[in-house]
């Protein structure tokens, strides 16, 4: 019984750590310049989605899908972090939650062109039917 405690308390403060890296603090009496992002869907579409393998991996050959972060940090530095000398020490990273934001940004820009285009669309079709 003890062992399953301790574990059960191990699991918890795990994902309490999680739960932690994850949340961001964000409220608008902590913030200053608080404007709309001109980033949006054109960030969004020249990141680079790629899959790969791990080098270590040497007999495995599955694929990930993911980013690379030398890339990353070209087309939106936020999201990645440099690395040191050594990758296997200090390797480069990536931290896909800061994405979060230009992707709900990107999708918004999208509904709002798929709404326009709609529009249009109904105008032309009844244009359409008066003649």
């Amino acid at each position: 019984m003890l062992v399953h405690s301790a574990s059960t308390q191990i699991s918890s403060l795990l994902l309490l750590l999680l739960l932690l890296l994850l949340l961001q603090t964000s409220a608008k009496r902590l913030n200053r310049g608080n404007r709309t992002t001109s980033l949006g869907i054109a960030t969004l579409m020249n990141i680079d989605v790629r899959d790969y393998s791990w080098r270590e991996d040497a007999n495995d050959f599955e694929f990930t899908t993911g980013f690379i972060a030398q890339a990353l940090k070209e087309v939106y530095p936020k999201a990645a972090r440099i690395g040191g000398p050594d990758p296997k020490l200090n390797p480069w990273q990536i931290a896909p939650t800061k994405l979060i934001p230009l992707i709900v940004k990107s999708t918004q820009d999208q509904q709002k062109e798929i709404e326009k285009l709609r529009s249009e669309n109904e105008e032309l079709r009844q244009r359409l039917e008066r003649l």
